[in-house]
């Protein structure tokens, strides 16, 4: 008697294991399956919000493009912008510093 009970205990803990164990599959399955979906919905939007972005960049270009025709010396005056008093240059001498030096240096 006492040896069916202990076999009949012991199969109700492999049940309760393995039905734990089915439990966590399957749970991770999902979250792995949810983890997928949601990442090609993400990439599908980062797509879409790159093509905006190329679209409006390549506008943007060609407005320049077009912008930089007609500008010149007397346009930029009338803009506000003035010839520099003292033009100055930074170059990097051997890593150890800036220095300046005038327009006729270079």
């Amino acid at each position: 008697m006492n040896a069916i009970l202990t076999t009949t205990y012991m199969e109700q803990n492999t049940i309760r294991i393995l039905s734990g164990a089915l439990l966590v599959c399957a749970a991770l399955y999902g979250m792995m399956v949810f983890s997928i979906v949601f990442s090609t919905v993400d990439r599908q939007n980062y797509e879409r919000s790159m093509q905006i972005t190329n679209s409006t960049l390549g506008e943007l270009e060609s407005a320049y493009m077009s912008q930089a025709k007609n500008i010149d010396l007397s346009f930029a005056r009338t803009q506000g912008f003035v010839d520099a008093s003292q033009v100055r240059f930074a170059k990097k001498n051997s890593g150890l510093g800036v220095t300046t030096s005038s327009r006729n240096d270079i």
